[in-house]
């Protein structure tokens, strides 16, 4: 009995202090729970939010395949199946956002927007915190994209439409991708200061790896850039390529020199044919070009350069194809046979800037207010211009004082400036004689001009042509001075020295045509006369003689002095600019570039 009781007495409790300890460390561990669950919560939340936009994109694909466009914004309604005009259901339950603020979020919600026209479309959402490598904050779902910070698409340039923009290179030191998060491994690249800010230099065996990215899929695509070189290479030199040396179905590729040496292409494969366009075009002038390739599925795949289309052929059979290939898209350079690493022997020697990547075809309205948003950095305007008739409803001379006199002359709209329409009969403009318009040595004339017709009404023997400028003397039988003109269909630029009988003329290649602009450039450095059409080089003369004038005579504008042919023009005039220098082939081109958005 006395060891049971010695047993009892052993059976002590805790004491107090071991249970503020015990209860203690079960505070920790509650607390260290309960952040854990704070913590995991956000993460899950944003996790959902991925899923759902996510999910919400697939059913809007498998929509527009089956529809040709997205659906109506209030078609997309949390909570409600996606159905399609044929009935058919795409979605069962349209997601709802978790209904929790998280992070910096001010909002909750999926906001659905429909874009052009149905062609694409934007999905606002906002994530607490990284997930999946999505940034935190205020993000936009775009076809192709997951998640494009709202800050990155607010800082693009204002020239770029937002809609079915998938990545944006401004090669501002990097091959980063700003807009989305296509982001470049550089191999050998150089960045210089050039292009609108800074641009990628490339030459020798140096190019970008962008990886397997970009496929095409079943959308359209345009891929714009501008570019500069002076090297006209004999093989084909990738350029932008997502395409390798074997048929393959689903490639995509810009170069130079395909066909021949001058030559720009642009192309796709739905093996086993390859489709391409090629362009003969003299891009490598060591001047900045922009480049546009457009993929239109139920339409062309399209060139441009400078703001022109210059040619296409459909790919509307290729319509509903899936376009995937595994090849790398590689800057600068074509992937070998097997996709992954660059080919030997075709590398693009040249500068890259401002590399833009749509899903969709951008119409020729983005195209040119793009062009126009950069033409003023990529070209440079002539220096040197003593005399610039703009005809803004007179004829005053917008950078000298040698303001003319007009006879008969009329005013039209044309875009957003005034022309001057001379009448074929009695319309002309008179400039004084003044020694600084008469350079000796070297002189250039340019302008616009829009033909109504070929045929000079008023002209001895029936004689087919006109003049645009004209400084002659006081002696019908030969010029004294400089033209332009319009000869057997043909502009032509012209320089004489006095009544010597010592003349010449250059002319374009290709006849002209009526109710066409043209921009019309001649150009005299002793002893070399060369002509230019829309910023192209056509032919030379020589003329190894001085320009001598006669003071009693002035300069015409749409006619000349000699009664017996007058050359009255039928057409209109405008931006006629005279520089006492010739101009270079680049200043030329800039001049047209510049200018060309007015026409």
């Amino acid at each position: 009995m006395k060891r049971n009781c010695q047993r009892v007495e052993n059976l002590t409790g805790f004491t107090l202090v071991e249970v503020l300890v015990v209860l203690a460390i079960m505070s920790i561990i509650i607390s260290l729970t309960l952040a854990s669950l704070n913590s995991i919560r956000p993460k899950n939340r944003d996790m959902k939010r991925i899923s759902d936009v996510g999910h919400l994109q697939e059913a809007l694909e498998m929509y527009r395949g089956e529809n040709y466009v997205y659906p109506a914004s209030t078609a997309v309604v949390a909570g409600q199946p996606l159905v399609g005009p044929n009935g058919v259901t795409y979605m069962n339950v349209i997601p709802t956002s978790p209904g929790h603020l998280d992070g910096s979020c001010a909002t909750d919600s999926y906001t659905y927007t429909i874009q052009n026209s149905g062609l694409s479309y934007t999905i606002q959402y906002c994530l607490g915190g990284t997930a999946q490598h999505l940034s935190a904050g205020n993000l936009q779902a775009v076809p192709g994209q997951l998640g494009v910070p709202v800050a990155a698409a607010s800082s693009l340039p204002t020239y770029y439409p937002t809609s079915g923009l998938l990545a944006y290179w401004p090669m501002n030191g990097n091959s980063n991708d700003t807009y989305g998060s296509y982001n470049g491994t550089d191999h050998s690249m150089s960045y210089v200061t050039d292009g609108l800010s800074q641009a990628a230099s490339f030459g020798g065996s140096s190019y970008i790896d962008y990886g397997d990215v970009l496929d095409m899929g079943t959308n359209s695509q345009t891929i714009n850039f501008w570019m500069k070189t002076n090297t006209s290479p004999s093989t084909y030199t990738g350029i932008i390529c997502k395409s390798k040396y074997a048929s393959e179905v689903g490639r995509y590729w810009i170069d130079a020199g395909g066909n021949a040496p001058g030559y720009l292409e642009a192309g796709c494969a739905n093996a086993p044919v390859d489709t391409h366009i090629t362009k003969l075009y003299p891009y490598y002038d060591n001047t900045w070009h922009m480049v546009t390739g457009l993929w239109n599925r139920t339409g062309n795949m399209s060139l441009y350069v400078d703001n022109e289309y210059f040619t296409g052929t459909s790919i509307s059979a290729f319509s509903a194809a899936n376009w995937q290939t595994a090849d790398k898209l590689l800057f600068g350079v074509y992937n070998d046979t097997n996709g992954t690493s660059p080919k030997a022997g075709s590398y693009f020697n040249g500068r890259l800037d401002e590399v833009v990547f749509y899903n969709r075809a951008l119409s020729t309205s983005e195209i040119g207010t793009i062009f126009n948003g950069q033409k003023s950095t990529y070209f440079t305007s002539p220096t040197g211009t003593i005399a610039n008739w703009n005809f803004e409803g007179d004829v005053t001379d917008s950078v000298g004082s040698y303001n003319g006199t007009a006879s008969n002359l009329s005013y039209v709209a044309t875009g957003t400036n005034q022309t001057a329409s001379f009448n074929g009969s009695s319309s002309m403009v008179t400039i004084a004689r003044t020694a600084d318009l008469e350079p000796t040595n070297a002189v250039t004339v340019s302008t616009w001009v829009k033909l109504n017709s070929l045929t000079c009404s008023t002209c001895a023997g029936g004689m087919t042509g006109a003049y645009l400028l004209f400084k002659k003397n006081a002696f019908a039988q030969y010029f004294e001075g400089y033209t332009l003109f319009i000869f057997g269909s043909k502009f032509g630029f012209g320089i004489s020295t006095g009544n010597s009988g010592s003349s010449q003329s250059t002319y374009a290649l290709a006849n002209a045509s009526t109710g066409t602009w043209y921009h019309v450039v001649g150009t005299f450095s002793r002893p070399t006369m060369k002509i230019y059409i829309n910023g192209v080089y056509q032919s030379t003369a020589s003329h190894d003689y001085n320009i001598s004038y006669d003071t009693g005579v002035g300069m015409f504008l749409g006619r000349t002095n000699n009664a017996g042919f007058d050359g009255l023009l039928n057409g209109y005039l405008d931006d006629t600019k005279i520089y006492t220098r010739a101009l270079s082939a680049t200043e030329v081109s800039n001049l047209y570039n510049l200018t060309k958005g007015n026409y």
